[in-house]
């Protein structure tokens, strides 16, 4: 899947993320009269956006194509700046899939039984459109229920 970030992205997703309680006295407060604060004070790279959304963009991508999947770990690792409007492409390979199950007892709504299912390994890469250039590399692993046994 292929991506360019605009200039906002990194405020939309901090404050997303964040929440109003963290966007405060940050430098992406929507209340510009409390951000010019921070922003005058530390250094502010407009042009370089945060891995948060690469983290975003492949989440996505994973969800689209593995959508009953339950999340277990992620290892990524951010090789060069994700900069403003240039396009990048999320690529993902499964690398293993191991049958499994997962369960157990648990208290109230997160209580469940145990399931077969499969644990999928999968290899990611955010490389940049124009030359290639690896932006970010990394692995998650997933499960994926057996709802039929």
């Amino acid at each position: 899947v292929k991506r360019t970030f605009s200039a906002n992205s990194n405020s939309q997703v901090m404050l997303i993320c964040g929440g109003e309680s963290l966007a405060a006295h940050a430098s992406f407060d929507p209340q510009y009269s409390r951000a010019r604060e921070y922003i005058r004070n530390h250094p502010v790279g407009p042009a370089v956006l945060s891995p948060i959304l690469i983290s975003g963009l492949v989440g996505a991508l994973i969800e689209a194509t593995f959508s009953s999947t339950v999340f277990v770990k992620s290892d990524m690792r951010q090789i060069k700046p994700l900069i403003v409007g240039v396009e990048v492409e999320a690529t993902i390979k499964v690398v293993s899939v191991v049958e499994s199950s997962r369960g157990g007892t648990g208290a109230g709504v997160a209580s469940f039984t145990e399931t077969n299912g499969h644990e999928l390994e999968i290899k990611i890469s955010v490389n940049r459109v124009l030359d290639g250039a690896l932006i970010s590399e990394g692995s998650q692993t997933l499960w994926l229920p057996d709802y039929g046994r």
